[in-house]
Order: structure tokens, then C-alpha cells, then sequence
């Protein structure tokens, strides 16, 4: 006989008591089970939820990144200069000469009317600089093939639309500040582009060392841009003040304006 009673009665009497208290379903063993069980299922949804909450976090950032690039490509990259734009405008252009003694020079040695017209969507544009008789040359440019009026005559030339804008250093000038500006006679917000050029800006063979330039706050309109050269080259600076620069609705195309003898 055990010291504790027998050990048959004993079991009876303990299952009697639970089957009594908790009822026929219910065990000791299998409660612990049950409830590391439980734990176990919980710990693995929590990790899930986590993981769904971290990739939906994810796959939101790529999503506004994206959304932000895409809004920055049709407003032409915001933090640099709009270049690639569709308008037309007059203006000038005046050249600054480098002095003898390289001295600031703030007066242009030559001074032109310059005309600008651009379709963006196209990739087309005409550059003329001077009228009439006094015509000093006129580009015309498209994706595939440009064209460079003078008085001599009418030839093709290698350039192309992307190419012009390589050449007057106007790619990749930064954002730098807002100020004021002159329009028209009018006072207006502008903001301002600084930068050094690539090293494909070339301005009759001379690379500038700084490229300036101000366009209108919703950067649709190129309102000016000046280079600043080293002082080892024939130019100081070299100003394009375009205040009627506006809105091209493409009624102005041109290949109306090429003149037949480039096409002929």
C-alpha cells in the first residue's frame, strides 16, 4: 500500500473531482496544450501583420517616388533650368567683349534682335539673330537635321534641336534662389539657375565658364540666360533678354519658317 492511500482509488477520486468542477471535455494535459497553441498562432499573425504593414509601407514609398519623378518630368525636372520648352518671343542678345586691360565690361560690344521660336513636343526650333538686311544667322532645327541661314546663302549643317541646347550650356544650371526681374517693363518673381556648364556648351568655339539663367515661376517661359567666360578667351559675357517670351500654340511652326533654299 502506498503511504499517500491507494493509488487506484486515489486516480478515481481526482478525475471525479475534475469531471465534477470543469466537466467530461475538459483534462489538465490538454489545457497546457491548447494554450501554447494559442500562443504559438498568435506570435506567427502578429509577425504577418508586420511584414503586411512594412511592405505596404514599402510599396507606398516606391509608388510617391515615382509619382514625384513622373510630375517633376513634365515640369521638366524642377530643380534646373527649363530648356526644353514650347514658346516663341523676341528679344536680344548682347556681347560682351573682353577688355584689354580684363577690366568688368558693362557695356556690349555688339547688340542684336534675336527671334526665338520652339515646339518642345516636336523638338524643333528657330533661332535668328538679327533682320532683314542685317542678319547675322539664322538656325533652324529639328530632331534629325538643322539648317544655318546667312546673307551668303542657305546650308546643312550638323547640329540638331538637342545639340543647340548643348551648345548654349543651358542643360543640368541648378535652381539657386528667387528674386525680381524686369519683364516688359514689369517687375515679376523669377527664379534664378546657376551653374557650370558641360563640357559640350561651346559659343563660336569658346566654352563658357558660368551659365545664368531666369525663368517665369511656373518655369514654362525662358526669360533670360547669360555665360560668363574665362578670361583667356575673346568674350567677358554673353546675355539673351527674352521679355516677350510666351506661349507657343503651335499655330507658329518651324518648318513654315525654313526658308525653301534650305530645303532645296
Amino acid at each position: 500500500m502506498s503511504r499517500f492511500g491507494d493509488s487506484s482509488t486515489e486516480g478515481s477520486v481526482v478525475s471525479r473531482r475534475i469531471q465534477e468542477d470543469f466537466g467530461d471535455d475538459v483534462s489538465v494535459l490538454s489545457t497546457t496544450g491548447e494554450s501554447s497553441w494559442r500562443i504559438t498562432i498568435f506570435k506567427v499573425a502578429l509577425g504577418l501583420f508586420f511584414i503586411g504593414a512594412c511592405t505596404a509601407a514599402i510599396i507606398y514609398s516606391v509608388n510617391k517616388a515615382e509619382a514625384k519623378r513622373a510630375e517633376h518630368g513634365v515640369n521638366h525636372t524642377k530643380g534646373f533650368l527649363p530648356y526644353d520648352l514650347t514658346q516663341k518671343g523676341e528679344g536680344y542678345v548682347h556681347i560682351f567683349m573682353q577688355s584689354p586691360d580684363y577690366r568688368v565690361n558693362n557695356t556690349p560690344t555688339y547688340s542684336y534682335p534675336v527671334e526665338w521660336l520652339q515646339e518642345a513636343n516636336n523638338k524643333r526650333i528657330m533661332y535668328k539673330v538679327g533682320h532683314g538686311e542685317h542678319l547675322q544667322y539664322a538656325l533652324y532645327l529639328t530632331a534629325t537635321a538643322g539648317y544655318n541661314q546667312t546673307h551668303s546663302g542657305c546650308s546643312k549643317i550638323g547640329m540638331v534641336y538637342d545639340d543647340f541646347f548643348d551648345a548654349m550650356g543651358l542643360k543640368y544650371v541648378q535652381l539657386r534662389t528667387k528674386e525680381q526681374i524686369k519683364v516688359d517693363e514689369e517687375m515679376e518673381d523669377a527664379y534664378v539657375y546657376e551653374g557650370e556648364p558641360t563640357s559640350t556648351a561651346k559659343f563660336f568655339g569658346y566654352g563658357p565658364s558660368l551659365v545664368r539663367g531666369y525663368s517665369n515661376i511656373d518655369q514654362d517661359r525662358l526669360w533670360a540666360f547669360e555665360l560668363f567666360f574665362y578670361a583667356s578667351t575673346p568674350y567677358f559675357k554673353i546675355e539673351h533678354w527674352l521679355p516677350e517670351m510666351g506661349a507657343n500654340d503651335e499655330s507658329s511652326s518651324v518648318l513654315d519658317a525654313i526658308p525653301k533654299e534650305c530645303l532645296n
